[in-house]
């Protein structure tokens, strides 16, 4: 089914004419880098729009047209009922005690680069505002000392700039502004500009 097509949807609550839903799918987990049998979440990917139209003589399947889909749809996807979001997002700069590491780019892309979202899982249990500006870090580098023959850490360099879109209790949904190399899986993310 596409745009502009009716479709019979089952709901297990009562709809109205005129309600909106948005189609959606469970596409894959996004596991832990600390702890590799610790699962954070599931992804959802959002497939397109809905409005019921009528109510057929069976009270739990509905009429509706598809207003958008970036996809053919078909048996099996979820409707969840449609929220508009604000879409300005006041930027906050102010520095906030907040780490972690990548842990999923969208699209299960193996590199994320500008308007990309990626998945952040935090080193802390902290609940952070929409809009915190973080930003992403290359790997560390280990060099021995040349005197000792000790290894030395040097921190990764500052590669981008990122803004949450949306906090969970242990991982940050984000947007990259701006990066001046692929950000990766594994990638240090912190508040604190280097």
């Amino acid at each position: 089914f596409a745009k502009g097509d009716t479709v019979y949807v089952k709901s297990n609550f009562p709809l109205s004419n005129g309600d909106k839903f948005t189609v959606v799918k469970k596409s894959n987990q996004v596991q832990s880098l600390k702890d590799k049998s610790k699962t954070l979440g599931v992804i959802i990917t959002k497939f397109g729009h809905l409005t019921v139209i009528s109510r057929t003589k069976n009270n739990n399947i509905y009429r509706a047209l598809i207003n958008e889909t970036s996809e053919e749809l078909s048996a099996g996807y979820s409707l969840i009922k449609y929220k508009p979001k604000n879409s300005k997002i006041t930027l906050n700069t102010k520095a906030q005690d907040v780490s972690g590491h990548v842990v999923y780019i969208s699209n299960k892309a193996t590199e994320a680069s500008e308007t990309q979202i990626i998945i952040v899982e935090l080193d802390k249990e902290k609940k952070i505002s929409q809009g915190q500006v973080l930003y992403a870090y290359g790997k560390d580098k280990t060099i021995k000392d040349p005197f000792t023959g000790e290894p030395i850490v040097i921190n990764g360099e500052k590669i981008g700039k990122l803004v949450s879109l949306k906090s969970d209790k242990n991982t940050l949904t984000c947007v990259i502004l701006n990066s001046s190399e692929p950000i990766l899986k594994g990638f240090k993310v912190s508040a604190e500009d280097f």
